[in-house]
């Protein structure tokens, strides 16, 4: 394939309708992606419930 600095007005414009095309494809599997990293799972949550409670507001910390 051609760099889009080598490619005519014609390429440019049928590599941007399959562009377009190839994107309203994705569009239409109405994907929900989350790209998030180290984002925890309920399990991990609940291993941390604990210290929660560890202390509370009637606690002498000195």
């Amino acid at each position: 394939m051609k760099s889009y600095r080598e490619m005519t007005k014609e390429e440019l414009q049928q590599e941007y309708e399959a562009m377009k095309q190839e994107y309203r494809k994705f569009q239409g599997m109405s994907l929900n992606l989350n790209m998030a990293r180290g984002k925890p799972c309920k399990e991990q949550l609940d291993l941390s419930l604990g210290l929660m409670d560890a202390l509370n507001s009637d606690a002498d910390m000195c």
